[in-house]
């Protein structure tokens, strides 16, 4: 669970435009819903036991567990996403709603052991009480100015994001046997930096970086709820909670909250708990036998990177998944400490590699070319010997796969749209499904493994929020539980002939334990480490060991030689005191409580089902035009509509429109009405400018064809559309000088989107490699108007000098005469430093390097937070021709950029504030003097 609330943040002023509905759900699905006061979960027909399993514990928790959170409660609507590979969920605003990715981890420490929907349904609902329970005073005043926008406004920037999920994951470890809070790799770049004395102000803690590894603001936050929880109680929380909702301090209302009711301010907190972390975490090592260990990997300096799934290879080598913030994911092979690239690892719903001989498998991700809730999840293979790379399945959603030994089969997890889980044995030919091993429990499924005869298939399984080790043998085609059921996380198995090597939390720690192929359940720990070890590969010859350890400066891969170092006996973390988690009589394992609801479930179906009004708004958002509107929308985003009135700072008019998006079917409908006052400048003679005003009536109805593909590291997007509009004009006046003249005619305009990119790391500047296309075509169908225009752009980007330079080229092109009898509204890009002069013709060539300058990470008083500084050096070439008047002009300039990656308020951003310089090499038409221009900007390529 990466990104579980969306939490996006409404500028101060939000422009009321109506964003094109797509519709990301399959038209061919069959909804259904069930409901009471509290929730309703909509779901496709075959989901219904997981939606009504849904709607048990959202109604529970209202009504039996928000003492930590408050009272308030606001009815969800709730949409169950089983077409989705990814494991996600969020909790949104305008509109007021929730959506579960229904498929979950591979990886167990990434959530712990809790079921996966289950684990949604607490933490995100928890969301849905944070926001409703923040809905009071001054955010209750925006929300009755501009709706949900408002309340979202009032919600964020009063609260830190680190509240809301520090206090999400806090519910799903206090309201479950698990959780987060009992996970240990949760904590594991915390009691890295803790334990190597490495200290950060609480603002960079909350701000992040572009340089030093800090945690996100899920374990910040879990961090000082739990200490403030511990020390102050339950209640207190809920109390801070609305007095920051209130603005009851206008300046940092959730500090001054806080402040009120525990007499700390939220540095001092955040010092406090990361301090007892630290001590808990030392006093703990005290009483440890450490192992040590040998780096396999040499530890960064300088920049943060990680090494993932090693696996011994026949020479002795390790093959293993690298990245880090300079470099995407990519397959590389160590070998007496040299490095070597073999191939790059396109994006995926997580990482994973399975290695066995010479054949290498792993899984991207890709979607459905029309549906954005389509994601897929496919198997790719590479043969070491030949560098070759295949996509085996497609349009799947398989996981974990790994090659048999003999490198004809494949066997990996799928999991379907009706949420049942398998372990399947494929070819690697066709991707075809050879067999499937029985899961009559529908058990959730992860990292199966081959034995090393190929006789068995070793995998975990997940059943009621507990994990445990099976085998299955193919050819008795009977299952033997190899560990016992337990609510500790397992991950990354490496089998030998006769014992399974594994990760798991079992000492609270994460370590590196064995148990034996015989079903024998007896468990050996083979590590003991000071942050934690993950991921194990056995050699061999089953000497040795390579692991994934953590560090101040990321994973490391490691080894040690192969011994027991002790049998395991479990004790569950529930009842593990290092994990300092304070349940109550009323805040405790809820999981399995007796709900006995009833449901009647119903078709969830028509034409606009589930349309609200949820915002309106007054604003604006891009320095043109403020508006007035209303805005209404659904759970299912495939309509939108907008009422507004909008005000035309270049023009100095206003306008009132309205239209709304349907994205149900293949092709997506748009409809839009305006009216109101339009103004132009012309030419009154070859060296003056006059204006032109008048009326405007347009109705305007559209088509489009937006497609996406996932591929490797691009995402690709095609958008092709087509508007009729019908225009007429009336009441014009040349500097307030009435004319005889009007028009009413027909155009049609025609529009091609072409996008290319490539994902990047975290400190680069610059999506290397990637390509943009963009052509527009208006034209008047009326043979009594003349108008017509055609732009375009074309723009790719190359690696610079540096790791995280790069190129940037772009041209321009627009064609639209001055003297035809209508001009369309001007969005050109004109060459930096020039103003924007009027031309029938005009080009543009620009040329940018982007290129690092230094990391500040420094802010102040939780105004402003800069994270770094970048610089862009610029030449631009443009031409304007004017026919008319056989005027032909170049505007060439060039300059540089220094840019700062600016969060304001610790909530805004990260901003691109940019200082431009331009010096002009050719005369400004319209400003004749001027040989340099300074400009402020806020950068978009952040």
């Amino acid at each position: 669970m990466q990104s579980k609330h969306l939490l996006y943040i409404s500028l101060l002023f939000t422009a009321f435009q109506l964003q094109a509905q797509t519709g990301p759900q399959p038209s061919s699905m069959k909804w259904k819903y069930v409901e009471n006061d509290k929730v309703k979960v909509i779901f496709s027909e075959n989901n219904q036991t997981e939606a009504i399993r849904i709607a048990d514990l959202v109604t529970y928790v209202n009504k039996n567990a928000t003492v930590s959170v408050g009272t308030k409660s606001k009815k969800l609507d709730i949409l169950l996403n089983t077409n989705n590979a990814q494991g996600n969920g969020y909790v949104a605003l305008a509109p007021y709603r929730s959506e579960f990715y229904a498929t979950g981890f591979q990886d167990f420490n990434d959530l712990g052991s809790m079921d996966w929907l289950d684990a949604l349904a607490i933490h995100e609902y928890r969301h849905a009480l944070q926001f409703t329970n923040a809905n009071r005073g001054f955010t209750r005043f925006l929300y009755l100015l501009q709706g949900q926008s408002g309340w979202s406004l009032g919600a964020n920037l009063s609260i830190p994001d680190w509240y809301f999920e520090g206090d999400a994951v806090l519910a799903e470890t206090v309201l479950s046997g698990a959780g987060r809070g009992r996970t240990p790799s949760f904590f594991d770049e915390q009691r890295a930096l803790l334990l190597s004395d490495k200290k950060y102000t609480y603002l960079q803690a909350r701000n992040g970086s572009f340089k030093k590894l800090l945690p996100n603001h899920y374990p910040l936050g879990y961090a000082i709820l739990n200490y403030g929880r511990n020390h102050f109680g339950p209640e207190m929380w809920p109390k801070v909670l609305a007095d920051a909702g209130i603005y009851r301090t206008i300046l940092y209302p959730f500090a001054g909250a806080l402040r009120r009711h525990t007499k700390t301010g939220v540095n001092k907190m955040y010092r406090l708990a990361y301090q007892e972390m630290k001590e808990n975490w030392e006093n703990e090592l005290k009483s440890l036998d450490l192992t040590p260990t040998t780096p396999i990997t040499p530890l960064p300096k300088r920049t943060v990177t990680n090494y993932t799934f090693p696996h011994w290879l026949e020479d002795g080598s390790i093959l293993c998944i690298k990245s880090s913030f300079k470099q995407i994911s990519a397959l590389y092979q160590i070998k007496d400490g040299k490095q070597k690239y073999l191939a790059t690892i396109g994006a995926a719903t997580e990482g994973y590699l399975g290695v066995n001989n010479n054949k290498v498998a792993w899984t991207e991700m890709r979607k459905d070319a029309r549906r954005d809730a389509v994601i897929y999840s496919v198997i790719i293979s590479y043969d070491l010997q030949t560098g070759q790379r295949t996509q085996v399945t497609q349009k799947s959603k398989f996981f974990s796969p790994q090659f048999s030994s003999t490198g004809d089969r494949i066997v990996a997890v799928k999991a379907d749209e009706n949420i049942n889980n398998e372990v399947c044995i494929l070819s690697p030919n066709n991707g075809s499904i050879v067999s499937t091993i029985p899961n009559p429990e529908n058990d959730f499924i992860s990292y199966p493994k081959w034995t090393n005869d190929a006789a068995s298939i070793v995998y975990l399984a997940k059943r009621k929020s507990k994990i445990a080790m099976l085998k299955y043998d193919l050819a008795s085609k009977q299952t033997t539980e190899l560990t016992p059921w337990t609510t500790h996380t397992i991950s990354g198995l490496s089998i030998s002939d006769k014992r399974v090597i594994f990760g798991a939390s079992f000492s609270g720690i994460n370590n590196i334990y064995a148990v034996n192929l015989n079903g024998d359940k007896q468990i050996t720990q083979l590590s003991s480490v000071r942050i934690g070890a993950t991921l194990p590969a056995i050699s061999k010859d089953e000497k040795k060991l390579a692991m994934v350890e953590m560090t101040a400066m990321g994973r490391q891969l490691t080894q040690l030689d192969v011994k027991s170092i002790g049998n395991t006996k479990l004790a569950e973390p529930v009842n593990m005191d290092r994990f300092h988690v304070k349940t109550t009589e009323i805040e405790h394992d809820i999981q399995y409580q007796s709900m006995g609801n009833s449901y009647e479930v119903k078709n969830y179906k028509g034409l606009l089902k589930g349309v609200k009004l949820h915002s309106w708004n007054f604003g604006s958002s891009d320095g043109r035009n403020i508006n007035l509107g209303v805005k209404l929308g659904n759970i299912l985003n495939d309509f939108a509509g907008v009422i507004a009135a909008q005000y035309n700072y270049n023009e100095k008019t206003i306008r009132v429109s309205g239209g709304f998006d349907y994205g149900r079917f293949f092709l997506p409908l748009s409809f839009r009405v305006s009216t109101g006052d339009r103004a132009n400048a012309v030419f009154l003679n070859p060296n003056a400018l006059g204006t032109l005003s008048y009326k405007q009536n347009d109705i305007n109805v559209g088509l489009s064809l937006p497609l996406s593909w996932i591929k490797g590291n691009y995402t690709t997007n095609f958008n092709l559309s087509s508007t009729f509009s019908n225009i007429s004009t009336s009441a014009y006046k040349i500097q307030d000088t009435p004319i005889n003249h009007g028009l009413n005619f027909n155009a049609l305009q025609f529009g091609l989107n072409f996008a290319n990119v490539r994902r990047k790391a975290r400190q680069n500047l610059v999506n290397k490699w990637s390509q943009s296309l963009s052509l527009s075509y208006q034209k008047s169908i009326s043979t009594l108007t003349t108008a017509e225009r055609v732009m375009g752009s074309v723009g790719f980007t190359t690696p610079g000098f540096g790791k995280n330079h790069g190129l940037e080229i772009a041209f321009r092109g627009k064609k639209e005469l001055l003297n035809n009898n209508y001009l369309f509204e001007d969005q050109f890009l004109h060459a930096r430093g020039y103003a924007a002069a009027p031309g029938d013709v005009e080009t543009v060539v620009s040329t940018t390097y982007s290129l690092p300058l230094f990391n500040i990470d420094r802010g102040f008083a939780g105004i402003f937070f800069i994270n770094r500084a970048r610089a862009n050096v610029f030449y631009d070439y443009g031409n304007i021709e004017r026919k008319f008047i056989n005027f032909k002009t170049t505007q060439r300039s060039y300059g540089a950029e220094v840019i700062f990656d600016i969060k304001l308020l610790n909530t805004l951003g990260p901003l691109g504030f940019g200082l431009r310089n331009s010096f002009l090499l050719d005369t400004d038409p319209l400003n004749p003097t001027t040989k340099q221009r300074f400009e402020f900007f806020v950068a978009s390529n952040l």
